[in-house]
């Protein structure tokens, strides 16, 4: 990259993939607040460490293609990770949700609709795994959330899809099934006599 006021070569290290930035650096990008120049810049400032006065001196052409880039990353697929190297342990993502405590359920619903709480929301699917046997884990108990801003982005993205397309599908089953249920109870209703209705009667 070139600093168009000084024509020195600037050395500029991008992240190649979603799992290089931090839920952090997610959560500080959905606080700003500006046009879509200011954007730019400071998803490049987040992102990939390139301070606004530098990225002003760069060549547009070199911007925008960082930008693109920063983008296509941070909005691409980000497919469930069940296991992954955190801090130099093993995590799992939380092997049955079925057996989900209470404490963890209302914890995450409460923190799933907010983004500024995904480090928490990663924090109550992944922790770490305390024993394992082939493909099946076990993770450690639950006891609240905390330190999780630098859990990798796109595995916190991941998980957070999953869980979202998880509950629309069980509300939408659910829903089926109620009406269903509905509906058998009409069918099952004899439906009104005659005499019921009032035809018939004598005076």
């Amino acid at each position: 990259m070139v600093d168009m006021q000084s024509g020195k070569e600037v050395k500029v290290i991008l992240p190649e993939n979603a799992r290089e930035l931090t839920v952090e650096q997610y959560q500080k990008f959905l606080k700003v607040e500006g046009d879509e120049t200011f954007m730019t810049l400071k998803a490049l400032e987040l992102f990939a460490n390139i301070p606004l006065k530098v990225a002003y001196a760069m060549k547009a052409e070199d911007i925008l293609d960082i930008s693109q880039h920063i983008l296509s990353i941070v909005g691409g697929k980000h497919p469930l990770v069940k296991r992954l190297s955190f801090r130099g342990k093993e995590y799992g993502f939380i092997p049955n949700l079925e057996e989900m405590s209470f404490g963890e359920y209302i914890d995450l619903d409460s923190y799933l609709s907010d983004m500024q709480q995904l480090h928490k929301t990663v924090g109550v699917l992944y922790r770490p795994i305390v024993k394992e046997k082939g493909d099946l884990y076990e993770i450690e108990p639950y006891k609240g959330t905390d330190g999780y801003a630098d859990f990798p982005l796109d595995v916190a993205l991941g998980a957070t899809l999953f869980f979202y397309r998880l509950s629309n599908k069980l509300l939408k089953d659910t829903q089926t099934s109620l009406e269903e249920e509905k509906k058998e109870s009409l069918i099952s209703q004899p439906p009104l006599t005659s005499v019921e209705s009032g035809d018939g009667m004598e005076v």
